[in-house]
């Protein structure tokens, strides 16, 4: 699930028309469905249940389950009681935080999501921007500086050429 994930997610950053976006969709719907199937039949999956690759790809699907936040919400109340257990990495659930934020129509706390409004990418709305590099390292993330520029070099600027 998480392969055809990033395959077609590569393809619709690589050439962003409306075929491949579908194609994006197409899968991420399905994963969706798997994925909520597996949650409901056996929970969100642990370590001893699918090893580390298991909860990254598990994590990465929840992420891009876009299409329903109540799950995403469903799955960060489950992953935050990991965290305190010291069972999930603190830094994925701030990630996936931010995505239940964002959905909520509230400002993120840690600066990892991002979006181009045409002048270049950069974070959403964000809660105390004064006080991000902290929060973020409080969760063992970068500074919001050194995630921009990872950003830049992974996504391009917004002229479509490589960031620095």
């Amino acid at each position: 699930m998480e392969q055809r994930d990033q395959e077609t997610r590569a393809a619709a950053l690589a050439n962003e028309n409306s075929t491949n976006v579908a194609a994006a969709e197409q899968v991420d719907a399905a994963n969706l469905k798997r994925l909520k199937h597996i949650v409901t039949q056996d929970g969100f999956p642990t370590r001893s249940m699918v090893g580390d690759e298991g909860i990254d790809a598990a994590w990465l699907l929840t992420q891009h389950a876009d299409s329903d936040p109540a799950f995403q919400a469903y799955v960060l109340r489950i992953l935050a009681a990991r965290v305190r257990q010291r069972a999930f990495d603190p830094a994925e659930l701030a990630m996936l935080t931010d995505r239940v934020l964002i959905h909520q129509g509230k400002p993120q706390r840690y600066g990892s999501q991002f979006g181009n409004n045409g002048s270049g990418l950069k974070p959403g709305r964000m809660e105390d921007p004064a006080h991000v590099d902290q929060r973020r390292a409080s969760v063992g993330l970068g500074t919001l500086a050194e995630y921009s520029c990872a950003m830049q070099v992974i996504y391009g600027t917004s002229d479509g050429s490589p960031g620095h």
